[in-house]
This record gives C-alpha cells, sequence and structure tokens, in this order.
C-alpha cells in the first residue's frame, strides 16, 4: 500500500459551510459551521456537530430547535466573521448586515440573505466528545424562488454554495457525472 499515515484530524473531503442559527427572537445567535449533514431521508432530517462551549450550543437545547442556513459566495465575508467570533462578543446578525427572521414552524431564527434554509426540531443530541451532534427534524424548507427549477429541485449553477476546504471557501465547479450514470455502462 503507498498511502502514508497522517494526522487524523484533518477534514477527509470538503464540507459545506453553513450558518447555523439558534434562539428565539430577542435572543438570536448565528455561528458558521462545516459540521453539518444530511442524514436521513425520510422523514428528513440533518444534524450538525457543535461545541458545547459555543453560545449555539445551550440555545438548541433550550429551544429544541436550529436552523440551517446555506450561504453562497456573495456573503463568504459574513460567514468567516460568524465562524470566528464568539456571539457573547458581538451581534453578528447587526455586524454582518444579516436579517434574521423566526422561522415558520419553530421560531428560530432563519437568515433572510440565504437562498436555501432549513428549519430543524431538534430530536437527538449525541455526545461525541468535543462536540454534540445534534440531530433535527426538517419542518421547513424555505428557498428563494430565483433559485428554484421545476418540479422544486434547486438551481445550484446560479445559487454558488459555499464550501470549506479548511482552510479555504471555495464553491463547486465542473458536474463530472450524475447520479446512476454509470448504469449505462452495466
Amino acid at each position: 500500500m503507498k498511502k502514508v499515515e497522517t494526522n487524523v484530524n484533518k477534514p477527509f473531503y470538503p464540507l459545506p459551510a453553513v450558518l447555523v442559527t439558534s434562539g428565539k427572537e430577542g435572543n438570536w445567535n448565528v455561528m458558521t459551521a462545516a459540521w453539518a449533514s444530511k442524514i436521513c431521508m425520510e422523514p428528513p432530517h440533518l444534524g450538525v456537530a457543535i461545541r458545547k462551549e459555543r453560545l449555539t450550543h445551550p440555545l438548541i437545547v433550550e429551544n429544541e430547535a436550529f436552523g440551517l442556513n446555506l450561504p453562497t459566495t456573495d456573503i463568504v465575508e459574513a460567514v468567516d466573521i460568524c465562524g470566528v467570533v464568539s456571539g457573547r462578543e458581538m451581534d453578528k446578525f447587526k455586524r454582518c448586515n444579516l436579517t434574521p427572521v423566526a422561522g415558520p414552524k419553530t421560531g428560530v431564527a432563519v437568515i433572510e440573505e440565504c437562498p436555501v434554509v432549513f428549519e430543524c426540531k431538534l430530536v437527538n443530541t449525541v455526545n461525541i466528545g468535543s462536540h454534540d451532534f445534534f440531530i433535527g427534524e426538517v419542518v421547513s424548507r424555505l428557498v428563494d424562488p430565483d433559485y428554484m427549477r421545476e418540479h422544486g429541485k434547486i438551481n445550484y449553477d446560479d445559487l454558488k454554495p459555499l464550501i470549506y476546504l479548511s482552510p479555504h471557501y471555495t464553491t463547486y465547479g465542473e458536474i463530472i457525472g450524475t447520479h446512476g450514470f454509470s448504469k449505462k455502462l452495466l
């Protein structure tokens, strides 16, 4: 085998850069996370890993809800600020010119400037060491109609979603295949 063992803490692939929102009106917070994932389709569930000492952590626990907001390349500066400054130090919404809006199902903050947001009801918390993994049932998916294709599909070509490949922010590039394309080769 020609592989070399390396630091296990390094990411294995690019990850989505998301803005995690928490809290209810008057006590909202936003933080950047790259450890977010789709974990179930039926019913739809998303998960995000958050350190216990982050301000977002107790707000999710207290309100039993969180938002996963998909930012675009247009707001990369805000995404970075939300990842390096604590909500205990400043109002990141105000500093980054982000508009918090109460999600229609849980009241948790969602971000107007993000064209795709998922409002999640907390259903489970798994302690995994330095982080807790919050599992949320998606109770609402809100999409800016400017980024919609037919049948409710999102137009990612125009969306320009942010991807985090430590320490860089990027977006996706050339499409080299479509799910199931290899069946033609069988």
